[in-house]
């Protein structure tokens, strides 16, 4: 389905699906004792993902140093995979380094919903990173709102 207002390429992904990527950011983020921001950052990412609507469905070339034969190596990233991969990057640019995930610990986290291989996340990553051009810095509608309290709006 087609949103309206928007060119072809932005295939609306469905709400389901988001959903469950935000519930697994929401609860990894909790477990892990992320910061309120650091959430907002990682649904920030998946959202940018997602607003190309084949990110669950099309391949991409693995063109990472993880694809030691050099030939066409295709990977599909799901739900899981993007949802972790998104809060372990924004842990990464946002929290301090006593709290910074570490892909053993999405994996001890994940482990009943599925396993994920460190290679899969060091790759779903750097493909995420390329999708975002390396800029993970997003202002956010929090942003604001911490600003205008410090200016005393709010």
């Amino acid at each position: 389905m087609l949103q309206q207002g928007l060119p072809p390429s932005k295939v609306d992904v469905s709400s389901s699906k988001r959903q469950r990527v935000i519930e697994l950011i929401l609860t990894l983020a909790r477990k892990l004792k992320q910061r309120q921001k650091t959430v907002h950052f990682a649904i920030v990412y998946a959202d940018i993902l997602m607003e190309n609507g084949n990110v669950f469905t099309s391949t991409y070339a693995d063109k990472t140093q993880f694809n030691k034969a050099g030939g066409s190596s295709k990977m599909v990233m799901d739900e899981y995979l993007m949802g972790a991969t998104c809060v372990l990057l924004a842990s990464k640019f946002y929290e301090i380094d006593d709290n910074l995930i570490m892909i053993s610990d999405l994996q001890k986290e994940m482990k009943q919903l599925c396993y994920i291989r460190d290679e899969e996340v060091q790759r779903t990553e750097i493909q995420i990173l390329n999708r975002m051009n390396w800029n993970l810095l997003r202002t956010l509608p929090l942003d604001f709102v911490q600003h205008f309290i410090q200016m005393g709006f709010i």
